[in-house]
């Protein structure tokens, strides 16, 4: 297991987030995504938000709510939970913060798998929107998702969020491609 040491600044568009990720995507910590997402191996998600919660640990990461990257309803239906949403709401409970669900997924996307990096960022633009009825006050979010690769979706999560009151946005993912 090949541990991520440093973090990352996306600037773009004038939107700027800081993001942490748990380790490189590759052997051991690929085979536990896989089986979170795919076989429901809840324990390796419990394994997983550990990592996480070392990360935020190690780097002195301070936050007032925690946000995931949502799924369209079709997906959640058909995988059954998000992967994402399973381990914010661990990171919720480890750290008695609020999970918000501030952000929908409104189109169905191709799977980023196998895009290039231009098409990865052209698949997501304007999927996620902002809930319109929900508030978020000027405060710090934690942004949770499982893999970040060209930063595309959290791009455009963080997006939402900053545009809809967030002070500041922090990503947060188990493992970063290499891509």
């Amino acid at each position: 297991m090949k541990f991520c040491n440093s973090s990352y600044i996306i600037d773009k568009n004038g939107i700027n987030f800081t993001v942490y990720c748990a380790a490189y995507y590759s052997s051991i910590i690929r085979e536990m995504i896989i089986k979170l997402k795919y076989r429901k191996d809840f324990l390796c998600g419990e394994a997983l938000a550990e990592l996480m919660n070392k990360v935020l640990v190690k780097n002195k990461v301070q936050f007032d709510e925690i946000v995931y990257v949502p799924m369209t309803k079709y997906d959640f239906r058909k995988r059954g939970f998000n992967q994402s949403e399973f381990l914010a709401l661990k990171l919720s409970r480890m750290y008695d913060k609020p999970l918000k669900h501030y952000i929908r997924k409104t189109t169905q996307t191709k799977d980023q798998i196998g895009l290039t990096d231009e098409m990865r960022w052209n698949n997501l633009k304007g999927t996620f929107v902002f809930k319109p009825k929900e508030k978020i006050g000027n405060k710090v979010v934690l942004l949770i998702d499982d893999v970040f690769t060209t930063g595309a979706t959290t791009f455009f999560c963080s997006k939402e969020l900053i545009e809809n009151g967030a002070k500041k946005v922090i990503v947060l993912t188990i493992a970063k491609s290499s891509i």
